[in-house]
């Protein structure tokens, strides 16, 4: 086995881990408010969606779409796709918390009603648009990542396709 392979293996595992990982932190903080609302409808059988709940959990967010862009990194896949949308998710979170403190509605001596709420309900619209796109990026590079080839090719154990060889179509 060449040292190139073991390296290659490693790489591989590494993506698919760090891919799986991000993309699960990404998708918590859509899936949790989602979950709470079924639980809260069939124990009180009223409706309540906290859809702020993913700008709640911003840190989980950027941290998912980090360990997304160090899985592209080592996968060297879809980098430039995901380092733009982890950029955009902050970005668009950092904004959307700008125009609700410099329109007065973070402190309340605004009243939640006309253009200031369209504009900071508008901006944290897109901000949950991107978590959503760098989520299904997520899914998209795990998707990538675990149809290639095996992480690891044991030629003489039988693993992987050494000496197992083709199957033949005795039984």
């Amino acid at each position: 086995m060449h040292v190139d392979s073991v390296r290659s293996g490693r790489r591989t595992i590494t993506a698919r881990v760090l891919a799986v990982a991000g993309t699960v932190l990404v998708g918590i903080p859509l899936a949790a408010p989602i979950f709470l609302a079924a639980i809260f409808f069939v124990r009180s059988g009223g409706f309540h969606l906290d859809f702020l709940m993913p700008g709640e959990l911003f840190v989980v967010v950027l941290g998912g779409g980090v360990v997304l862009f160090a899985s592209s990194l080592v996968s060297r896949q879809r980098r430039n796709l995901t380092g733009w949308l982890v950029l955009a998710v902050g970005v668009l979170f950092v904004v959307s918390m700008i125009l609700a403190i410099s329109t007065g509605l973070a402190s309340g001596e605004t009243p939640a009603e006309g253009w200031p709420l369209a504009i900071v309900l508008g901006s944290y619209g897109l901000y949950v648009v991107a978590v959503v796109a760098l989520f299904v990026e997520g899914v998209g590079l795990c998707r990538r990542l675990f149809a290639a080839a095996p992480a690891f090719n044991f030629p003489h154990a039988g693993i992987g396709g050494g000496l197992a060889g083709p199957k033949s179509d005795r039984s």
